[in-house]
């Protein structure tokens, strides 16, 4: 993976040999420019032009060995967000693994025309929105994520260790997760709107 905030823009392979696939909220796009969509300003973020071989669309299946990953577009923290759900088994038990991105604002700007000083990117407000209406009844088995503060993780592996082996199986970790950050998205877009309504008024 290029880094963790690039859109939904995931390497597969080594250096110079392998497959990228960019899953994003239209279901295909070819991103070869290297930057970052919404702060092209910011070098820190770039990354180097990258060639599509195949495009992954919300809903399929991509299958890496004997595991099979499924796509979930969840635009919003990046235009091109993309979840992933997988099924295993425990104890003779199956069970659905996701592997959320993130919904949280972060440092997008969410109000104004779309720009260095305005919002991050056209409609990123209806894709936050969109995303947390498409995962409200969203109840894996095991929630997982790229930042470990988002499912407990350190609590989690504490009761593990401890002889809880069901310790990161909990059906209602997620929901109970995105509905905090659908309030928490609300309260920063109003308090965007606010600063930007003085802004405009002075």
């Amino acid at each position: 993976m290029i880094g963790p905030d690039m859109g939904g823009v995931y390497y597969v392979g080594t250096k110079g040999l392998g497959m990228y696939l960019i899953p994003t909220a239209e279901g295909h796009i070819v991103i070869e420019g290297g930057f970052y969509l919404g702060s092209e300003d910011n070098a820190y973020l770039n990354a180097p032009p990258v060639k599509v071989d195949r495009i992954i669309a919300d809903g399929e299946t991509v299958k890496l060995g004997g595991v099979s990953l499924t796509a979930h577009i969840t635009p919003g923290h990046t235009r091109g967000c993309t979840s992933w759900t997988m099924d295993v088994v425990h104890g003779g038990k199956p069970l659905e693994v996701l592997f959320f991105y993130s919904a949280t604002v972060a440092a997008n700007r969410l109000t104004g025309p779309p720009g260095k000083t305005g919002a991050q990117y056209a409609d990123i407000v209806d894709d936050y929105r969109k995303t947390f209406a498409s995962t409200k009844n969203w109840k894996p088995d095991v929630f997982s994520s790229n930042h470990t503060e988002f499912f407990l993780f350190k609590e989690k592996r504490a009761k593990y260790l401890a002889g809880d082996p069901l310790a990161f199986i909990n059906k209602e970790d997620f929901p109970k997760f995105i509905a905090k950050l659908a309030v928490v998205f609300e309260s920063g877009l109003q308090k965007q709107q606010r600063k930007n309504n003085a802004i405009i008024s002075e």
